[in-house]
């Protein structure tokens, strides 16, 4: 095995420029991965601007300075769900750490899953063994354009919050 390869054992991370990259992620742009079926006819106006945010980040992909793509080694379809949740459990609490570091180093990031549809085909573009390795999210990270944020919109907390029972 080339020790070049970032997918030998033991190796966990790959980092590093986007060489070649950008050609490649022109066919990410070109399959359009987020998935838009039943768009016109969603149920919530958040789920709308979800996926206008979803294809709009398609349409710019090849302009994203970086990309992170937490993944599972290994495949959890059709895993026990006790088995999915500490697999899934330990790589999504690992990516939000590295969001807030990002955030604290004047970067921004936003978890998009909606590639997943398409999975196979982001695999191939990036070079990521489809049968070994599950992708988890699909994170675009730059330095934000402006410093203005605010809280997402959200349900209020007696909607979604239960107590002592359902």
């Amino acid at each position: 095995m080339d020790a070049a390869d970032p997918y030998q054992p033991g190796q966990r991370a790959r980092a590093g420029g986007r060489s070649g990259l950008p050609d490649r992620l022109d066919g990410l742009e070109q399959a359009r991965f987020a998935h838009t079926d039943g768009y016109d006819d969603a149920p919530s106006q958040g789920w709308r601007s979800q996926m206008g945010a979803a294809v709009y980040l398609s349409q710019n992909f090849p302009r994203v300075p970086a990309i992170l793509v937490p993944c599972i080694q290994g495949r959890m379809d059709g895993a026990y769900a006790d088995l999915q949740a500490v697999r899934w459990g330990s790589v999504i609490q690992a990516t939000w750490s590295f969001c807030l570091a990002a955030r604290n180093r004047g970067l921004g990031t936003c978890w998009t899953t909606t590639h997943l549809a398409r999975e196979r085909a982001v695999a191939e573009v990036l070079g990521i063994p489809y049968n070994e390795i599950q992708q988890v999210a699909l994170l675009p990270v730059a330095y934000t354009l402006g410093t203005e944020f605010s809280p997402a919109t959200r349900k209020p907390l007696e909607e979604v919050v239960h107590f002592n029972g359902w």
